[in-house]
């Protein structure tokens, strides 16, 4: 017999405390019946890494090699009829009825083990920072994200004094101190906060919640490294002022020989003697003219983020003239025929819904089928104004942006700054209406809706 083994009987196994058993070549050879009772069926001849998760097959079949005498706990998962469950365990080399054998005893893990264990096989694969503090804030557990974040190399012995709240940042401290103990009362908290980790400060959007694991009473932290993504807010932001500033500049520059073509068509008209058919092309390039130096204010007002930039004035409206006067346009401009259909009246700003109609006959032409058409009609108490065409319609992906500002579902930045669709939704919503997008029919419709003129 070695010196350092011990010999025991099976009396002495019998009046063990704890759970005990005799595993001798790997088979359990003699149980106990505490043992009996806790896995619940019948053990002596049962390999005895059967009686284990087989997480815990390879240091449970060294334990059975060793000689020397080991009293530190091991944790192991037992399988039994109550379930796997967290038990610290220890393994002694004896000598049982003339041979060597290990005695194998049990007993349940403390809780902060049971925390632990559980923890690790559930989130160590997850990139979130997990962590568990008692109610004090010393640290219970870490799952591998949060250790890599702080550049630890170990949370063994947890709790050994490491403290969440000590490693806040600076100037942190105090509030998450006082954030736990209004969790007492509150439960739950959700917000930004920031950590200290190995490389310097760390923005963390978490979510901190009072509970109870295996009967103790804990705080939870379940956070996400907010770093990338802050950097990605101001790359955004930085984008949107210099896509304003570019706006503004262009509308700047587009003002001076805008304010210009006018000027010279006025004088034109007023200072000469145009024959019918120049006077009414100088009414339609001072009209148009007019229009575009409104559409220009509104761009200046939209990259400068006024709240409310577009002016729009309430009156009785024809919807006829007005249609047609923008078809005709329209058609010149673009060599294409447009009938227009129906007729209606409306409250609204005359030079806006010109605006709007301008927009969408545009938007018809560039990306629509070649049968364009405009419909006009009154419904109950309100006036409509569809401007269909036979093309394929916008791409299912773009159909809740289309009237976001500076949005083109056809990616065509050299054709359109994508400002028309989301102007003229503010201009209908501005006068009381709205401006809707579906295909139906095999045709794209977009569909202004105001409210009608009483008579």
């Amino acid at each position: 017999m070695q010196p350092n083994t011990i010999s025991v009987d099976a009396r002495q196994v019998q009046e063990a405390v704890h759970p005990a058993l005799v595993v001798q070549r790997g088979v359990v050879v003699d149980a106990n019946r505490a043992a009996l009772e806790d896995v619940g069926c019948g053990l002596e001849g049962r390999d005895m890494l059967s009686l284990l998760c087989e997480q815990d097959h390879d240091e449970a079949a060294s334990c059975l090699q060793g000689t020397d005498v080991v009293v530190a706990p091991v944790h192991v998962t037992l399988c039994s009829e109550r379930g796997p469950r967290i038990v610290e365990s220890m393994w002694l080399p004896v000598v049982f009825r003339g041979g060597p054998a290990t005695l194998v005893t049990w007993r349940e893990a403390a809780s902060t083990t049971r925390v632990q264990a559980w923890l690790s096989e559930v989130t160590d694969s997850s990139m979130d920072l997990i962590a568990i503090t008692d109610l004090r804030g010393n640290l219970l557990y870490m799952n591998d994200a949060l250790m890599r974040l702080r550049g630890e190399s170990s949370r063994e012995g947890l709790p050994d004094g490491r403290n969440a709240i000590e490693h806040a940042a600076p100037g942190q401290s105090e509030m998450v101190e006082s954030l736990l103990e209004d969790l007492e009362t509150s439960g739950r908290w959700r917000g930004e906060l920031m950590f200290r980790g190995a490389d310097g400060v760390v923005p963390v959007d978490a979510v901190i919640e009072r509970s109870e694991v295996a009967g103790e009473a804990v705080y939870s932290l379940i956070g996400r490294d907010i770093t990338k993504e802050l950097e990605l807010r101001t790359g955004l932001q930085e984008a949107i002022e210099a896509r304003d500033s570019f706006v503004a500049h262009v509308a700047h520059e587009i003002k001076n020989p805008l304010s210009a073509i006018m000027g010279m068509a006025l004088a034109l008209r007023d200072e000469t003697d145009p024959t019918s058919v120049q006077r009414e092309m100088l009414e339609l390039l001072i009209s148009g003219s007019s229009d575009v130096q409104r559409v220009v204010e509104d761009l200046s007002a939209l990259s400068s983020g006024a709240t409310a930039p577009l002016r729009i004035a309430a009156h009785a409206v024809d919807l006829a003239p007005i249609a047609r006067t923008v078809i005709e346009t329209v058609e010149t401009a673009h060599g294409v025929s447009i009938p227009l259909a129906g007729a209606a009246s409306c409250i609204g700003d005359a030079v806006r819904i010109r605006q709007v109609l301008r927009n969408l006959l545009t938007n018809a032409v560039r990306y629509g089928g070649p049968s364009i058409m405009v419909e006009l009609r009154e419904e109950g108490d309100r006036a409509q104004i569809e401007v269909s065409d036979d093309g394929t319609g916008v791409p299912a992906e773009f159909a809740e942006t289309i009237f976001d500002n500076f949005s083109s579902a056809h990616n065509t930045v050299a054709d359109s700054m994508g400002v028309g669709l989301a102007v003229s939704r503010q201009l209908t919503i501005g006068m009381g209406g709205s401006l809707s997008y579906e295909w139906r029919e095999g045709r794209t419709r977009f569909t202004v809706d105001l409210p009608a003129a009483r008579p």
